[in-house]
């Protein structure tokens, strides 16, 4: 008859794991896991945010370029803030002065020759140009005393605004 030796069995029931380790395990990494998704998520949702932000900030900047790369003044003569009579329509081509952009609003935005520009579905843009008092730059002015406040707005398909 063999004996058994004790000290050899206890030392195989002690070996694995029991079924509480591995049940609290498995919790422990199923949070980690769902932390880690959530992460991810905010991370994918704050980058989207910032592309949209970035496609605005980019779209006010290349319409502020074109309207000061025009005359502060009407070659014509005119001293009205606002559009010449005769230019109308979605193209700027014949706009030749900073003023001539007041109270443009396109949504989708356009280029200067009128064609929609690519990927700026959902985005607007409008502006709004006035004469500024020389002291009080932030103040509108009653006439013209050289100088011209030209305020832009970009709104992107989430109704944040970029402003210029």
């Amino acid at each position: 008859m063999a004996l058994r030796n004790p000290s050899r069995n206890s030392r195989l029931a002690t070996a694995g794991f029991s079924l509480v380790e591995v049940v609290i395990s498995m919790m422990v990494v199923s949070l980690m896991l769902t932390s880690a998704m959530y992460l991810l998520g905010a991370a994918t949702r704050s980058r989207s945010v910032q592309d949209t932000q970035a496609v605005a900030r980019s779209l006010a900047h290349t319409l502020m370029s074109e309207i000061l790369s025009q005359r502060y003044d009407d070659p014509q003569g005119g001293t009205v803030i606002g559009l010449d009579p005769g230019k109308s329509g979605p193209a700027r081509e014949s706009w030749d002065d900073v003023d001539d952009y007041h109270n443009l609003t396109q949504s989708p935005p356009r280029g200067r020759d009128g064609a929609i520009l690519a990927n700026t579905t959902g985005y607007s843009w409008s502006v709004a140009v006035n004469h500024a008092s020389l002291l009080a730059p932030q103040v509108n002015s009653g006439s013209d005393q050289g100088l011209k406040r030209i305020n832009l707005t970009v709104t992107d398909p989430a109704g944040r605004q970029t402003t210029l």
